[in-house]
């Protein structure tokens, strides 16, 4: 399948300034940044996890495709866009992003920077492939590999120290959204992923 489900568009360009039509909604949906101006403010972000999906015959074709679609002359303002691909793909798709304000995020990564981790991916390891960005808590990893809001917090962690702005990912279950827990689900998550 395609990642994230969708294809990119042919028809025309997109355009990422313009206001969305739910622009409430997608304000709820944004990230606390410095953006380099010392000041922390909200600012939105298009983020494609293309999970464990994706071939370099898709990357060669859709990565073309997108940056084709974007508006001329648009420099990353607005909307951020990023693209999270298999670690696989991070150094195709690097090669590709280069020059383009689309950053190249990555899915996972281990909060130590060398070791005897076999299988592992550090941080340093990341930035080196052009990574500036880096899903952390996933409800996936947290759901299928056993992910804890103590261990997050050292991916957190270490991907600051080596200059790579984590994306932290927190939401509830249904079960426990359906017990009155989401919001203490959340706070907990937070809180734990700061310490």
């Amino acid at each position: 399948g395609e990642a994230g489900g969708c294809a990119p568009q042919q028809r025309g360009r997109l355009d990422i300034r313009a206001p969305s039509p739910d622009d409430r909604k997608l304000r709820g949906h944004t990230g606390v940044v410095d953006g380099g101006s010392g000041t922390v403010g909200m600012d939105t972000w298009v983020v494609g996890n293309w999970k464990m999906n994706g071939s370099l015959e898709h990357i060669g074709a859709y990565v073309p495709a997108l940056l084709s679609g974007l508006p001329e002359g648009w420099d990353g303002t607005g909307p951020h866009v990023a693209l999270c691909p298999p670690f696989p793909y991070l150094a195709t798709m690097s090669k590709q992003l280069a020059g383009s304000a689309v950053q190249l995020g990555a899915q996972e990564v281990h909060p130590v920077a060398s070791g005897a981790y076999t299988g592992e991916v550090s941080p340093a390891m990341l930035r080196e492939f052009g990574v500036s960005l880096c899903l952390v808590g996933h409800s996936e990893r947290r759901q299928y590999f056993g992910e804890t809001n103590p261990g997050i917090a050292q991916k957190l962690h270490g991907l600051l120290e080596a200059d790579v702005s984590p994306i932290l990912c927190i939401g509830e279950v249904l079960a426990e959204r359906e017990a009155g827990r989401a919001e203490e689900v959340i706070r907990t998550q937070l809180l734990e992923a700061f310490r």
